[in-house]
């Protein structure tokens, strides 16, 4: 179908090719016959597009006539933004930086040789956003899968202020240890920020209450084992918030980073 730019595109390139043409409104500096620096709906570089004009804004999902300052939107859909689609995540905790309690970090990097989290964003709204998180494993090509084996646990109207992302609500999540084990992550609470169009996370922190059973393992696998050995750095343990007993700690980490996983769409599976 031929649309009013075709013509006014045609029109343009008539122009030029007449004699003694010179630069005017249907010409520029760097696409001839296209465009030029004057006209309503065009701009420097390319049909169809300005730098003033109403037709469009930055972030809608039709850009063929975009521009800079009119009838702009600042809120990302989920056809436009890089960010707002629906689009997996690994979030790099083994690379994170545990803050509380210190010395954490140096065990969890002793023993957690391999745990992945991933998160998908969808539903992106004006103020709020969906997340949802999964169990990963490594697809032994670099890359990872979704661990159907463990169930998701979905999170609805998350916070988003763009390019910001903030669980509001705490929830409970596990994160995989290898071999079959994995460790829960109550209470926890996570924001970060979507970078690079959405391509990445960055800056993200975690706090939450793990419990300490779930490393007893490492210590020969009485109960209380790493409780005993993180007293004597005085460092306690705190009730947990599911049973009350004196075996959990408060985690708290940042520097968390997530690496785009862009052939992977996380699947929902009930608990």
């Amino acid at each position: 179908m031929t649309t009013w730019r075709d013509g006014w595109i045609l029109a343009a390139a008539v122009a030029l090719a007449a004699p003694g043409c010179t630069e005017t409104a249907a010409d520029d500096d760097t696409a001839p016959a296209e465009d030029d620096d004057t006209t309503p709906a065009d701009d420097d570089t390319g049909p169809a597009d300005d730098d003033t004009g109403p037709a469009d804004d930055d972030t809608a999902d039709d850009d063929t006539a975009d521009d800079d300052t009119a009838d702009d939107d600042t809120t990302p859909t989920p056809d436009d933004d890089a960010a707002a689609t629906e689009r997996a995540f690994h979030l790099n905790l083994a690379e994170a930086t545990v803050t509380d309690p210190p010395g954490l970090d140096a065990l969890l990097d002793t023993y957690l040789v391999d745990y992945h989290l991933l998160m998908q964003p969808s539903d992106f709204q004006a103020d709020s956003l969906d997340l949802l998180f999964a169990l990963g494993a490594d697809d032994g090509a670099g890359g990872y899968v979704q661990d159907m084996t463990f169930a998701t646990v979905a999170v609805t109207d998350a916070g988003w202020d763009d390019p910001r992302f903030v669980l509001e609500e705490p929830i409970d999540l596990s994160i995989d240890l290898g071999g079959g084990l994995s460790v829960e992550l109550g209470d926890a609470i996570l924001d970060g920020f979507f970078v690079d169009a959405g391509t990445a996370v960055a800056g993200a922190t975690l706090e939450a209450q793990i419990d300490s059973r779930d490393f007893d393992f490492m210590l020969g696998g009485e109960e209380g084992a790493v409780c005993t050995l993180l007293a004597a750095l005085s460092i306690p343990c705190q009730p947990c918030p599911d049973d009350g007993q004196d075996f959990c700690l408060h985690l708290a980490a940042d520097g968390i980073t997530g690496t785009l996983l862009p052939a992977l769409t996380l699947t929902p599976v009930p608990s």
